[in-house]
């Protein structure tokens, strides 16, 4: 039997408050923004929250040389990632998007075997990158890479 050693992580919630007078939401946001640019490297978020860990995960498992076996496991649902506004719009729309994929996959494919069921096959073929999508999107396995 093989030791293994693992390294585990989560990150803590930090809180903080401020108090900004504006006449608008937009206007408390945008103060808000402005407030955080201004301050944040004085640590605007001091009290953790312990109770409420989030992005837990095993960071390595390393064998008994020390070599790394495993990496980046993660342990809940939670995500810590870089996004652009973009991508954070397609990420909320997924759910709609994998639906509609799912969707025009089975009418091409239905409408191929009424049709031309010899050509039944390119259709699939033609809707290769889409069923590798659905089946990345149902899979429990992240995608290389990742």
């Amino acid at each position: 039997m093989t030791t293994y050693t693992v390294l585990f992580a989560e990150d803590v919630p930090h809180y903080g408050f401020a108090e900004i007078e504006a006449d608008t939401v937009a206007e408390a946001i945008a103060k808000a923004r402005a407030h955080w640019d201004e301050n944040a490297e004085q640590g605007l978020t001091d009290d953790p929250d312990w109770s409420n860990t989030v992005c837990q995960r095993i960071v390595s498992i390393s064998d008994r040389n020390r070599e790394d076996v495993a990496r980046d496991i993660r342990l809940d649902s939670h995500y810590l990632g870089i996004a652009t506004d973009a991508e954070l719009r397609v990420r909320d729309a997924a759910p709609a998007l994998l639906a509609a994929l799912r969707q025009a996959h089975a009418q091409v494919l239905e409408l191929a075997r009424e049709r031309d069921p010899d050509q039944l096959g390119l259709w699939d073929a033609i809707f290769m990158p889409a069923k590798e999508a659905i089946a990345q999107a149902e899979s429990r396995t992240p995608p290389a890479g990742s």
